[in-house]
């Protein structure tokens, strides 16, 4: 494996960029949660005087177009998220395998 310290460096500053991506895709998904969460507790408090028993009450709110509509967008925001952190740790495996090779190859000299 040949890595220059060129493409190392680039490497190193792609993850960096990544990492801003991932907290932004992070607080994403973690903000459209909470706000699916409001949806579905508002769409609850509106069944307040319904005689129903409290599955059916979540079971109704869960299926509200106020809340259905967060699912998908919830789907893509973790999708990014998750897809973001593993091209991170792709590019810190290659770079510790160059830091372990060149290592090596200090040592062999």
């Amino acid at each position: 494996m040949r890595l220059g310290d060129e493409e190392l460096e680039k490497m190193i500053h792609e993850i960096s960029i990544m990492g801003s991506k991932l907290a932004k895709a992070e607080s994403t998904y973690e903000r459209l949660v909470y706000e699916m969460k409001h949806q579905k507790d508002l769409a609850f408090i509106n069944l307040k005087g319904e005689k129903m028993t409290l599955k059916e009450k979540e079971a109704i709110a869960n299926t509200q177009p106020e809340v259905s509509e967060y699912y998908n967008k919830i789907a893509k925001a973790k999708e990014e998220y998750l897809g973001l952190r593993h091209k991170i740790k792709a590019r810190e495996i290659w770079c510790d395998m160059f830091r372990s090779l060149n290592s090596s190859k200090k040592r062999a000299m």
